[in-house]
């Protein structure tokens, strides 16, 4: 069985690249500022709301999107929101292409992992059904990373959500079927690059999951609940496998954020550390 590496944009920041949805915002936040006005559109929305969600972008358009559907919203609205949407999109992809340029730790905990990750990955006599997997949940261009360690290697690993390099960034929120009309179109799965894969099937089989960097926020966290749902159900003890399952994260209060995170999403934190192997590993203590 697989060891399995989960990152999001938390492995970025430990590499480095500057890429957080807070960065993005704090950026460009004086110059969405001189457009402020009283308009109840989704740009005047993010400008005067995106701080309340933790700086969670897509949240925060997903909050407004919703409510904007349970309204009786012009057709004009909801073209122009899903103009400024397409921008912020844009504004992003350039920002994350800019930072990602900046100079990458190697002595972080990322650098680390991922040198592992290749070192484990391209050993020619491990059995395939023991090679390790990694999933991105980032748009950054871990490539270039891989090649500053090894010039040699192709990095082999899933991009969920696309990455600047490929110019397939997939930006939204999650399906649900209270989004009507335009705004469905921001919906991850109906962006063009959109594609199928197999992660929770490979997820639910691996021996070992590591998630760098991931919050387990709103957004992306429903790709992880019914993997927590499962194994945090007790079963039969005589038949049942234990999950060996580590967080890294960056301190104790990003530790205790990700365990409210998983309540929020439903599931009882207690028996999902009482029936597996859950341990927190904190960057700033390394």
């Amino acid at each position: 069985m697989k060891h399995i590496y989960v990152i999001g944009n938390g492995f970025d920041i430990d590499l480095g690249w500057r890429t957080s949805y807070k960065d993005f915002y704090l950026c460009k936040k004086k110059g969405w500022e001189m457009h402020k006005d009283n308009k109840d559109d989704l740009f005047q929305y993010v400008i005067r709301h995106a701080g309340e969600n933790w700086y969670d972008f897509e949240r925060t358009i997903y909050d407004y999107c919703l409510r904007k559907s349970k309204e009786d919203t012009p057709q004009e609205l909801m073209e122009r929101d899903y103009q400024d949407y397409q921008n912020f999109k844009r504004q992003l992809e350039s920002f994350i292409k800019e930072r990602s340029n900046e100079p990458v730790n190697e002595h972080s905990k990322a650098y680390e992992i991922l040198k592992y990750f290749i070192d484990e990955s391209t050993h020619t006599n491990r059995p395939s059904d023991l090679t390790p997997e990694l999933y991105s949940f980032n748009y950054t261009p871990l490539e270039k990373v891989a090649k500053q360690i090894n010039s040699m290697v192709h990095l082999n690993y899933t991009a969920i959500h696309g990455t600047i390099e490929k110019n397939n960034c997939i930006f939204g929120f999650h399906d649900d079927y209270q989004i009507k009309g335009e705004y469905r179109k921001m919906q991850k799965s109906m962006d063009v690059n959109y594609e199928s894969h197999v992660m929770l099937p490979r997820l639910m089989d691996a021996r070992k999951i590591t998630f760098f960097g991931l919050s387990m926020g709103f957004i992306d966290g429903v790709y992880f609940k019914d993997l927590f749902d499962r194994i945090s159900q007790p079963g039969d003890f005589k038949t049942r496998k234990t999950m060996e399952v580590e967080f890294i994260t960056r301190d104790r209060q990003s530790m205790t954020d990700i365990k409210m995170n998983l309540q929020d999403m439903g599931i009882n934190v207690q028996a999902l550390m009482t029936n597996n192997k859950v341990t927190f590993t904190l960057t700033s203590e390394l």
